[in-house]
């Protein structure tokens, strides 16, 4: 009887004890890009993959340092994204590397976009002649467009043009107006993503 009990707490420990997922580190090596707008849309397309954390893109290495939960995104698919764009991406040696290990059970979902006064996208508006300098003749038609929205009551964009802010003319108007800032850029053949809360407090 003791012998069975033990065996019982020996399975129950094994199902209870949940599978081990790792956040790890990949350098990728990209050629294509030949301004800081090539950094950013790669960025903005990395970052739209589900298990991206961060990406961190360096125009003049040509690299693009990616951190994700290897449970749910692959180095492989990270390569497809880049390509879509327009890119080439390759793996640089020694990595990908282990940051920390979590259990699965507790990786983190985004909540669904929120009701918000304010929505915050990245955009790739920068210029490519210098370093942290946004692009006005690219940004001055995408925020005349979105104020002629009647959702819209007032879009700014930061002086790198990286981020734009959307003020609604009704919060609840948010959850249909990511949708329609999203068609402004792609008009344009440009990607954008919408910032979340925890993105948020990363920059």
């Amino acid at each position: 009887m003791k012998k069975l009990s033990t065996v019982l707490v020996a399975l129950t420990l094994a199902v209870a004890l949940p599978l081990q997922a790792a956040t790890r580190t990949a350098a990728f090596e990209v050629s294509g890009w030949t301004c800081g707008s090539c950094a950013a849309a790669t960025r903005i397309a990395l970052k739209k993959l589900d298990g991206v954390e961060h990406v961190k893109t360096d125009l003049d290495k040509k690299e693009a340092l990616v951190t994700y939960d290897d449970s749910k995104v692959t180095t492989e698919r990270m390569v497809q994204a880049v390509a879509k764009i327009g890119y080439k991406a390759t793996v640089k040696a020694g990595t990908p590397s282990v940051n920390s290990s979590q259990p699965r059970a507790s990786t983190s979902i985004e909540a669904p976009v929120s009701a918000e006064r304010v929505s915050f996208f990245e955009v790739p508006l920068e210029c490519g002649a210098a370093e942290a300098l946004g692009c006005g003749s690219a940004s001055k038609p995408v925020l005349k467009e979105l104020e002629r929205n009647s959702k819209v009551k007032e879009a700014k964009i930061n002086y790198s043009r990286t981020v734009l802010a959307v003020v609604w003319n009704d919060p609840e108007q948010a959850l249909s107006g990511v949708a329609t800032v999203e068609a402004v850029f792609k008009a344009r053949d440009l990607e954008t993503t919408l910032l979340r809360a925890s993105a948020r407090a990363r920059r």
